[in-house]
C-alpha cells in the first residue's frame, strides 16, 4: 500500500500507528527532507577520494593520505577486451590479427625503464579497487550539469568537505577534485591520459594508505584528450556561473590546449608493446567521437563566445547527422544538458538538441509506464518480459541511476510528473522496497552494513563508511550463494585430504549444484536476490563511484528544495562500535 502525505502541511516528525498491527518508524515531513540524502550520497564521493587524508572535522571515518604520486606509463586508455580482425585499429598480434589484451598484463610487461614521477592527488577510487578510470569524467559532467540546471540548490559549506568555506559551492569543489589533477599532469602538447592503473587488483585485507603497488598514467590518445576537454570545459562553465572565475579560467585554458591536441591528426599514435613473448601493435582509432566534438566545442563556445568552436560543432553535426546519436543509449542523460541550459540560435545544433531531447523524453515516458504497471513496488526497472531485463545488474538496477532520465526529462519539459517519478525512485532507494532497507550505507535506520570496500575492512573502524551504494541486486541467482548459503558445494582438495561435498539445504534431497540453483530460481523473488557473501559475489557487494554513488548525488541534488547547511546531528554522527547491533546487519553464511 502507498500513503500520500501531500495534504500534511505542518512540518514535524510523524509515525503511523495501526491498532493490533503496530507502530512505524518515525519519519519527517518538511520542505527539505531531501537534504540529508544529498549530503550522504555526495559525501560518498568524498570518502572515495584519492590522494587526501580523511580526518576530523570532516569525517570520523579517518584514513591517512594515499597514492600521492604515480608514473607516466605507455598503455592506452581504450580498446581492452576487444578483438576485431576487420578494423584497422586497436591491438593486433604479430600476424596482424585482432587480439584481446589484459590491461594488468600489458602494464606489467611494458613498465618504462625510467618513468617520470608525477604528483596526482585527485580523483576517486573506482570501487573496492584503487584505480581511477576514464568513466569518472562522466561524474564531473553530471555534477556540473545538475549545478547548471539548479544553481540555487547549491552553496559553499553544504557538504562539510575540506574545501568548504572557499566561496565555491561544495558540489563544484567535489567535481574539481575529480578532474583538476588531470590539468596538473597534462602534457605540454595538451595530451591527457585518463586512466591511472597498476598491475593487479589490491589484495585483502589491504588499506589504500599503505598500498605498495606502483600506479601508472595511461598515455594520451586523441579521444581521451577530447573527452577531458569536453568535461573540463563543462565544469569551467559551471564554475564561471558560480563566480569562481580563477578556477574557471584555468580549466578553460587547459580545455583549449586539449582540444588543439585532439584535433591534430598527427597526434594519432602507433605503439608497439611486449605481450606474452611477442610484439603486438596498437593503433589509435582514426576518427574522433563526434558527440564529444559537439560537447567540447559547445562548452568552449558558451564560455568564451569564440565562434570557431560553434562552427566546429556544426560541422561535426553536418558530417554525420544520422550517426551522431547512434550510441546515445549509452550516454548519461545529462551528457548534452548544457544545450538546454544555454539556448542559442543555430539550426544545426538546435536540430540535434531537439532529437536528443525527444529521445530522452520518450525513454522517460516509457520508464513512467514501467514504474506504474510492471512492479508492485513501482521500481523503474525494465519490464519482466523485456528483452533487456537481464541487464538489470551491476548497478543498472539502481533506481537513482535510472532516475537521471526522469531528471533530464523534467529539465527539458518542465513536466512535474517526471519529478514525482524521480521522488518515487528515491523512496525505493531509501527503503520502500522488498528488502525494507535503504540501499545506501549510513542513510536512514536500516542500511547495508557489510560490502566490498577494502578500506573499511582494514581501517580499524567497526562500521563501514557511509555514502556507499552497493550493487546488491544481481537479477540472476548469485552462484556463490548457492554454493555457500543454499547448500554446500565444494570441489575436492586432495592436498587437504578433502573429498569435496555436494549438499543442498533445500527440502529436496540429493540436488546437484545446478539443480539447487534452478529450484532457488523458482522461489527467490528478483528483488530479494542478494546473498551476503561479500567478496565471493562481486556483482552483489561491490559498487563504483560512477555507477551507483554519483548518480544518487546528482538526482537528490536536483530534487533539493533549495540549499541547506549540514544539521548538527549529521556533523556529530559517529561510527557504530558493534556492527552486529545495526538493524541492517546480515550475518555471513
Amino acid at each position: 500500500m502507498e500513503l500520500d502525505f501531500s495534504k500534511y502541511k505542518r512540518p514535524g516528525v510523524y509515525y503511523l500507528f495501526v491498532e493490533g498491527i503496530g507502530r512505524s518508524e518515525e519519519f519527517r515531513i518538511n520542505d527539505n527532507t531531501m537534504a540529508e540524502s544529498f549530503y550522504v550520497h555526495a559525501r560518498g564521493l568524498f570518502h572515495q577520494r584519492c590522494g587526501i587524508a580523511k580526518e576530523l572535522p570532516y569525517t570520523p571515518w579517518t584514513l591517512k593520505k594515499c597514492h600521492p604520486f604515480c608514473y607516466r606509463g605507455t598503455f592506452p586508455p581504450d580498446h581492452y577486451g576487444k578483438k576485431d580482425d576487420k578494423l584497422p585499429y586497436g591491438f593486433k598480434d604479430s600476424n596482424g590479427k585482432g587480439i584481446a589484451v589484459n590491461h594488468f598484463k600489458l602494464i606489467k610487461q611494458n613498465m618504462p625503464a625510467s618513468p617520470e614521477k608525477v604528483e596526482v592527488c585527485g580523483g576517486w577510487h573506482d570501487a573496492a579497487d584503487w584505480d581511477r578510470r576514464p568513466q569518472h569524467l562522466g561524474i564531473v559532467g553530471d555534477l556540473a550539469a545538475v549545478y547548471l540546471l539548479k544553481p540555487d540548490n547549491f552553496i559553499d559549506g553544504q557538504l562539510n568537505i575540506p574545501e568548504s568555506g572557499n566561496g565555491i559551492p561544495d558540489i563544484l569543489d567535489e567535481a574539481l577534485w575529480g578532474i583538476d589533477y588531470f590539468r596538473h599532469i597534462q602534457q605540454p602538447d595538451g595530451g591527457v591520459g585518463t586512466w591511472i592503473e597498476t598491475t593487479r587488483h589490491p589484495g585483502y585485507p589491504e588499506i589504500s594508505s599503505e598500498d605498495k603497488l606502483v600506479y601508472y598514467i595511461s598515455c594520451p590518445t586523441r579521444n581521451s584528450t577530447l573527452e577531458y576537454a569536453a568535461y573540463s570545459a563543462e565544469l569551467a562553465l559551471a564554475l564561471k556561473r558560480a563566480g569562481a572565475q580563477k578556477q574557471a579560467e584555468l580549466l578553460y585554458n587547459s580545455a583549449i590546449l586539449a582540444w588543439n591536441y585532439a584535433l591534430n591528426e598527427y597526434n594519432a599514435k602507433v605503439r608497439l608493446f611486449h605481450y606474452d613473448e611477442q610484439i603486438i601493435t596498437y593503433r589509435e582509432t582514426p576518427e574522433l567521437a563526434p558527440e564529444f566534438i559537439v560537447k567540447a566545442a559547445m562548452d568552449l563556445y558558451f564560455f568564451g563566445n569564440d565562434k570557431k568552436y560553434l562552427v566546429a560543432a556544426e560541422d561535426a553535426v553536418k558530417k554525420s547527422p544520422n550517426e551522431i546519436l547512434r550510441n546515445s543509449w549509452s550516454w548519461s542523460p545529462f551528457f548534452w544538458i548544457e544545450l538546454e541550459a544555454f539556448p542559442l540560435e543555430s539550426v544545426e545544433i538546435d536540430r540535434i538538441r531537439k532529437k536528443r531531447g525527444q529521445s530522452i523524453v520518450k525513454e522517460a515516458q516509457k520508464m513512467l509506464q514501467l514504474q506504474e504497471e510492471c512492479y508492485p513496488v513501482r521500481a523503474n526497472w525494465i519490464e519482466p518480459t523485456g528483452g533487456w531485463v537481464h541487464t538489470m545488474s551491476w548497478g543498472n538496477s539502481h533506481p537513482l541511476r535510472r532516475a537521471r532520465t526522469f531528471i533530464a526529462a523534467h529539465a527539458i519539459t518542465g513536466d512535474v510528473k517526471y519529478l514525482e517519478a524521480a521522488c518515487l525512485a528515491n523512496d525505493f532507494n531509501n527503503g520502500a522496497n522488498p528488502f525494507g532497507s535503504c540501499m545506501t550505507s549510513g542513510l536512514g535506520r536500516v542500511y547495508p552494513v557489510q560490502f566490498l570496500h577494502l578500506d573499511s575492512y582494514a581501517d580499524g573502524i567497526a562500521e563501514f563508511v557511509p555514502g556507499i551504494t552497493p550493487y546488491r541486486n544481481t537479477y540472476g541467482i548469485p552462484r556463490q550463494a548457492i554454493k555457500m548459503a543454499f547448500g554446500m558445494y565444494y570441489s575436492a582438495r586432495p592436498h587437504h585430504l578433502f573429498k569435496g561435498i555436494k549438499l543442498s539445504f533445500l527440502p529436496e534431497s540429493g540436488l546437484s549444484e545446478d539443480e539447487c540453483a534452478k529450484e532457488v530460481g523458482k522461489i527467490w523473488p528478483i528483488w530479494r536476490r542478494w546473498g551476503n557473501v561479500e567478496s565471493q559475489t562481486v556483482a552483489a557487494t561491490e559498487f563504483t563511484v560512477w555507477e551507483t554513488i554519483a548518480p544518487a548525488a546528482t538526482v537528490t541534488g536536483y530534487l533539493l528544495n533549495g540549499p541547506q547547511l549540514p544539521e548538527k546531528e549529521w556533523l556529530e554522527r559517529k561510527p557504530a562500535d558493534n556492527i552486529r547491533l545495526l538493524p541492517g546487519f546480515s550475518p555471513l553464511p
